[in-house]
């Protein structure tokens, strides 16, 4: 089990580092990104992965597509997970979904907005 415990949070570790990365590297964009949520279970299996992007209402996040944003910090996390060492053959573009803030409220979390 500590070996599964050791991957699990080195893959979360990877994650959380990628994002954080990405999210810097967009933080002058507007709209801006007004927070994150990593959701899944990657120790279990690489494919597992969720993460929602958010911005800060629909306006924002409407924008952000319109613009090609959305498009670009996925292409970005992609690229960085894989320079950070994530298995890339488990990424899909379902895994990051695009959200605003008032969905995630909406939705009481955002697991039910999972597409």
């Amino acid at each position: 089990m500590q070996v599964r415990q050791t991957h699990s949070e080195r893959l979360t570790r990877i994650v959380e580092h990628a994002i954080s990365d990405v999210r810097e590297s967009f933080a002058t964009c507007d709209p801006a990104i007004a927070h994150h949520v990593l959701y899944g279970t990657v120790g279990e299996h690489p494919g597992h992965l969720a993460i929602f992007i958010a911005f800060a209402d629909a306006q924002a996040l409407s924008t952000a597509r319109h613009q090609g944003l959305c498009g670009r910090i996925r292409q970005a996390l992609f690229r960085q997970l894989a320079e950070e060492g994530y298995p890339t053959e488990h990424l899909t573009p379902s895994q990051i979904t695009f959200v605003s803030t008032e969905d995630i409220e909406v939705a009481q979390g955002p697991w039910p907005l999972f597409r």
